[in-house]
């Protein structure tokens, strides 16, 4: 039986993890889940899996301390409880699935405590790559929760080393915005932005989906996840979403994982390693109908190669972009700025950064805010 920690369990990747966990009750039990402020439905979840352990990052949910009606579930609070948690010695693994660098020194503390952590916080890998590499103490200890690496990491046999390795590929549906009209992008609203095709994700992930911010961060995540340089993944629009990711080799051999647009099974891959659990669901390739490939338009999309670029420039660029972004989005779902305005201001916040490159983990948490604020300079 394995005690799994799970860290943003009210999310959306968090309930793919609680969907494995209820599927599987013999392999796996929640030890203690985690939220920023949904107390509600996080003390719901601990009471549906008999979960001791309830942690809640934001400090105006106190009142929960009040709360009688919980006498079975010890509740702690702000954003130190997270090493309580993480550092826990009856936990086997951590799971990464909430957003933000909230988590930064968390992953670091977890993979000291030489717990298997699973991830999928871009966020934190972009900004604290560098220094949480520097913290893996066995080969797996890292896995890939996000489908894209997920499925990367399947292709390289459940590995994080590109062994024979000549270049990866991520796949994106295109999101909302995939055929629409070129000169009426600018002026798409957020409720147009959020409706996605394909996934059901919160606001922020989706937004970033419908500029294709979101692969750009994903190429970023994929470098520092399996150490391959930027410049051998590739983005590719695959609007069916079956193949989520691939690897070809120098032999000129390629690999793909191809499965439903349904997070359980990336969920169920990397916590159950290094065994594979039987699903009972037959799949046969004649149901996948046609499948479509193409590149990244840079005039329809330009924030994916925003990212990129600003990947090449070096870790404070990462920091200042995940900063950016997230201010760049947050000012068109509040309505201040239009949708073609999120490229125009990310970019002009990467040129006018001119400090240096961060020498520790707290300075590229600090460039995340420096990125934020100047996006919201530009803003009147």
């Amino acid at each position: 039986m394995y005690k799994i920690a799970l860290i943003g369990a009210t999310g959306s990747v968090g309930n793919a993890i609680l969907r494995v966990i209820d599927a599987y009750p013999d392999v796996f039990s929640l030890h203690s889940a985690a939220a920023y402020s949904n107390g509600e439905k996080l003390i719901r979840i601990c009471k549906k899996f008999g979960t001791p352990k309830a942690y809640l990052f934001s400090p105006q949910m106190g009142s929960f301390k009040k709360n009688d009606d919980i006498p079975d579930i010890t509740v702690r609070f702000g954003p130190e409880s997270l090493e309580e948690m993480v550092c826990d010695p009856e936990v086997d693994k951590v799971v990464f699935a909430s957003s933000g660098v909230t988590s930064l020194k968390a992953i670091i503390l977890a993979l000291d405590n030489e717990k298997e952590v699973l991830i999928a916080n871009k966020e934190c890998l972009i900004v604290g790559g560098k220094w949480i590499k520097e913290h893996v103490k066995y080969d797996n200890q890292l896995l890939p929760l996000d489908s894209e690496h997920n499925a990367i990491w399947q292709c390289l046999g459940k590995s994080c080393k590109p062994f024979g390795v000549k270049r990866m590929f991520i796949t994106a549906s295109g999101g909302p915005f995939l055929n629409y009209p070129l000169d009426a992008l600018p002026r798409v609203t957020p409720k147009d932005a959020l409706k996605h095709p394909v996934w059901q994700m919160g606001s922020k992930i989706t937004i970033d989906s419908a500029t294709m911010m979101n692969k750009g961060l994903e190429v970023i995540e994929a470098s520092i996840l399996f150490d391959i340089p930027i410049d051998r993944i590739e983005g590719i629009i695959h609007p069916e979403s079956k193949i989520h990711g691939g690897v070809e080799f120098v032999d000129g051999s390629m690999q793909l994982a191809v499965f439903n647009p349904d997070m359980f099974l990336p969920a169920l891959s990397a916590l159950s390693y290094p065994q594979r659990l039987d699903v009972p669901v037959e799949e046969s390739p004649l149901g996948f109908g046609t499948l479509t490939l193409e590149r990244i338009d840079p005039k329809r999309f330009p924030c994916y190669f925003i990212a990129l670029e600003a990947a090449r420039k070096g870790e404070a660029c990462r920091a200042i972009l995940v900063g950016a972004d997230e201010e760049a989005v947050n000012l068109f779902i509040e309505g201040k700025i239009s949708f073609g305005q999120i490229p125009e201001l990310i970019e002009k916040a990467l040129d006018s950064y001119s400090g240096g490159e961060p020498k520790s983990l707290d300075d590229a948490s600090d460039l995340v805010n420096v990125g934020k604020k100047l996006v919201k300079k530009q803003v009147k």
